[in-house]
């Protein structure tokens, strides 16, 4: 599986995160800003999933 693959699955499951009223407002907010970061284009790939992972993180604490 290429990283584009396992990127569009990981965006799948975030969506469905951002999507579903019964999570919490910041929880859905924090899935949707480690979408939009693992989605641009601005930083490498690495830089990217380190930036989604440390909000994803975030929120866990």
């Amino acid at each position: 599986m290429d990283a584009e693959v396992k990127l569009k699955h990981i965006g799948d499951a975030l969506d469905q995160l951002a999507g579903d009223t019964s999570i919490p407002r910041n929880i859905r907010r924090g899935a949707k800003e480690a979408k939009d970061i693992l989605n641009g284009k601005e930083d490498a790939l690495d830089v990217r999933i380190a930036k989604a992972n440390s909000i994803l993180d975030q929120l866990a604490d």
